[in-house]
């Protein structure tokens, strides 16, 4: 008897052990975050878009450049924008769905994970502290462009009972979500910014991550819809310091191309190939478009 129960013992540490075997098997074409540099791919974006639709009237600094149009409501959402018209029901007249609440979630799911488990990473903790100052950088710009699309302006009288959007932490499929005060909503974006400024690269490994001149540059955007002026200058003049990024006047390059090649006034597409700058240069955040009837550049959509 003793025999046998030693050969089904045998048998079942066998079935386990292979079990085990199995379990660890990572399945083709699926990857696990080990490293470092396994987590600092999350912070990249292939699609670092955000999608335009309607709703970058409300988030970007690009405008329509016609003085008129703008002020007899032309095209509505950019002169809404321009103007900050909270006119009750204005907005949702002429604005349709978009992903960009969705793809901005999905980005926050992964720059949380990285934020939660990084430092148990294999790697070295430089990398770490990038790795965590970078999806900080990003999961705040993220909350930011969603706080300004989906919730009332930032007002410091109502800020904290003015209802804001949801912020997730963590990265919890079965945690309840919660819906934040404007304020609450700013006061994590800082609490981001404040913690990831310090760790930051002056350059970032690629165009897809972001530099300390990105975060200062979001700092001092946070401080001026937060009406904080002197906060928002001092941050501004932070930004300059960088010698990895510069100021990239356009207006002035535009006519210097015209005078040059005068066919380009007619041409957007022409423009358009011109005013792009290569995909690793760091000044590839804003791409420009001719007007055809005007001839002059406008600001089409930000990326970063």
């Amino acid at each position: 008897m003793r025999k046998y129960i030693t050969i089904v013992s045998l048998c079942l540490s066998v079935f386990l052990m292979s079990c085990d075997n199995y379990l660890d098997l990572v399945p083709k074409g699926e990857s696990v975050l080990n490293t470092t540099d396994d987590y600092l791919g999350l912070v990249e974006s292939m699609a670092s878009e955000y999608p335009t639709g309607d709703f970058w009237y409300f988030s970007g600094d690009a405008t329509w450049p016609y003085k008129n149009e703008i002020e007899n409501y032309k095209y509505p959402l950019r002169s809404i924008a321009f103007l900050w018209d909270e006119t009750e029901g204005l907005r949702q007249q002429h604005t349709v769905t978009s992903e960009l609440y969705s793809k901005c979630y999905s980005r926050i799911a992964n720059y949380n994970i990285v934020v939660e488990n990084v430092n148990d990473a294999e790697g070295p903790l430089a990398d770490k502290k990038l790795a965590m100052a970078q999806a900080k950088a990003m999961r705040a710009y993220n909350y930011f462009i969603l706080v300004n699309t989906f919730a009332k302006p930032y007002v410091k009288e109502t800020a904290a009972t003015d209802n804001g959007i949801i912020i997730h932490k963590k990265f919890d499929l079965e945690n309840e979500s919660k819906q934040y005060s404007v304020q609450e909503v700013y006061d994590f974006i800082m609490e981001d910014l404040n913690a990831a400024i310090p760790d930051l690269p002056e350059k970032p490994l690629n165009e897809f991550r972001p530099s300390l001149a990105f975060g200062w540059a979001l700092k001092a955007k946070v401080h001026l819809y937060k009406g904080e002026l002197d906060s928002a200058l001092n941050a501004g003049l932070e930004v300059l310091k960088s010698t990895y990024h510069k100021l990239w006047d356009m207006r002035p390059m535009y006519y210097d191309v015209v005078a040059e090649l005068p066919f380009m006034d007619f041409m957007s597409t022409g423009w358009d190939s011109y005013a792009i700058h290569p995909k690793a240069d760091p000044e590839n955040l804003l791409y420009q478009f001719c007007n055809n009837d005007n001839g002059e550049p406008f600001p089409f959509w930000i990326r970063k």
